[in-house]
């Protein structure tokens, strides 16, 4: 019940803007934006639109593979495990890992966490497809809403932290808008994912394979070209389902 709040079973669209502050660095913070289309829980296509050099970048997320695709190259490129685990990327692997299919869930107990009494959990890889040895869990007693996770690497040392935040009922129902991000390996460094205008989307018909992926660019630059605005999501469905009936 808690991943069909955390990651629901269908289509949908949403915006979000990755927020990335660190005093220590030499950039102090930064920040990206995107749009994502998700199609069930294990595929995703994210079309990035900042920082502009950027635009229009192509991400796809199928069955725990990772393939990118940037606005000048020619081919796309697979992410690696380490590249999955670190930066950016790891960010979105958070948001959509589909831990039903890779991880099997034992109950520990109850703990308190904040002003409510959670269940906690230990979630063990069950496949390789998970990019994590296992994960730790707490999901609030009071509807099912998940409000931390910790993320465990091979050697079991803690690589990150994500609390889920600012709860909202929408067109999906209730969903975390915002959620919080903390690297075991950077103390200093803190990252924030905002959703905003989350809603369904018949995704039912795109092609979703890496050798799509310059279908997608260029309905983006196609849009861009003609009108000089970026694309929405459901104009590029549109758009590229139509590319692929001609």
């Amino acid at each position: 019940m808690a991943e069909q709040v955390r990651n629901p079973d269908r289509d949908y669209a949403v915006e979000f803007r990755l927020d990335v502050a660190d005093p220590d660095s030499a950039w102090k913070a930064r920040t990206a934006a995107y749009t994502m289309i998700a199609v069930g829980k294990d595929r995703s296509v994210v079309l990035m639109r900042e920082p502009a050099p950027f635009h229009p970048g192509v991400l796809l997320i199928a069955d725990g593979l990772f393939w990118l695709l940037l606005p000048r190259s020619s081919m796309p490129i697979q992410l690696s495990p380490r590249q999955v685990l670190s930066g950016d990327i790891a960010s979105g692997d958070i948001a959509r890992a589909n831990l039903e299919r890779h991880y099997a869930p034992r109950l520990v107990g109850e703990e308190p966490c904040g002003d409510e009494t959670c269940f906690r959990l230990e979630l063990e890889r069950r496949n390789p497809l998970g990019a994590y040895s296992r994960i730790r869990a707490w999901v609030a007693k009071d509807g099912y809403l998940p409000r931390k996770f910790e993320y465990y690497g091979e050697t079991g040392a803690l690589l990150k932290t994500a609390t889920y935040l600012d709860y909202r009922n929408g067109p999906l129902g209730l969903r975390a808008m915002r959620i919080d991000m903390r690297d075991a390996s950077r103390s200093s460094e803190t990252s924030a994912l905002t959703f905003s205008n989350l809603r369904p989307i018949d995704a039912s018909a795109l092609p979703l394979t890496r050798n799509d992926l310059a279908v997608y660019r260029d309905a983006a630059l196609a849009k861009l070209a003609e009108d000089g605005v970026q694309v929405q999501a459901e104009e590029l469905v549109k758009r590229v389902t139509g590319s692929r009936r001609r």
